[in-house]
C-alpha cells in the first residue's frame, strides 16, 4: 500500500512539473458547406459600383451557385478578420457585353407608364427568374433595351473583409 502511494505521488509530481498544456482551435476558414458573412466593395477604377459598406453585409453558403466562381476561388481559405483585394476580368465576373442582348421593342409591348433612358425594367423569364433590362434609347414608339448585366464588359477590383465564418 505504501508503495502505491509513493508511485501516485511520484506521478503527480512528474505531471505537475510538465509545462502547462494549452489547446487552440483553428479558426474556421472558407470552404464548401460553410456559411460566410462578409463586406465587399466592387470598383471599376476609382468608381464604386457596389458595396455593402454602411449596409447589411452579405451572407451566403460557400460553394453555392449564387456566387461567381472566380469570387469564391479568390476568397477560399480566408477566415474571420482577413481582408483581400483582387481583380476580376469580364470573363470571370459579369461576362463580356453581348450586342445581341440589345433589342429594340415597340413601346406598346412594354408596361404602361413613363419611360426614361436609364430606367431599369424587370420581367420574369419562362422559368420564373427575374430578367432585367436597361432602357438605353427611346425613339418615338421604339424603345431600345439592353439586357446585358450592368457590369458586363468591365474589369472590376474587389475589396473583401471576412466578418464571420460559421
Amino acid at each position: 500500500m505504501h508503495k502505491n502511494i509513493i508511485v501516485c505521488l511520484s506521478l503527480i509530481a512528474a505531471v505537475s512539473a510538465l509545462p502547462q498544456l494549452s489547446f487552440a482551435v483553428d479558426a474556421l476558414v472558407f470552404g464548401a458547406g460553410r456559411k460566410v458573412k462578409l463586406d465587399y466593395t466592387i470598383k471599376s477604377g476609382e468608381e464604386i459600383l457596389d458595396t455593402t459598406q454602411g449596409k447589411t453585409p452579405i451572407e451566403f453558403d460557400f460553394g453555392n451557385e449564387r456566387m461567381l466562381p472566380a469570387f469564391q476561388k479568390n476568397v477560399e481559405g480566408m477566415k474571420a478578420g482577413d481582408e483581400k483585394t483582387f481583380t476580376l476580368g469580364p470573363g470571370e465576373a459579369f461576362g463580356e457585353r453581348n450586342p445581341q442582348a440589345i433589342q429594340v421593342m415597340d413601346r406598346a409591348k412594354l408596361p404602361p407608364g413613363d419611360l426614361a433612358v436609364g430606367a431599369i425594367l424587370t420581367a420574369a423569364s419562362p422559368d420564373g427568374k427575374p430578367v432585367y433590362a436597361q432602357v438605353t434609347g427611346i425613339d418615338g414608339d421604339k424603345v431600345t433595351l439592353d439586357f446585358n448585366h450592368p457590369l458586363a464588359g468591365k474589369t472590376v477590383n474587389v475589396d473583401v473583409k471576412v466578418l464571420e465564418v460559421m
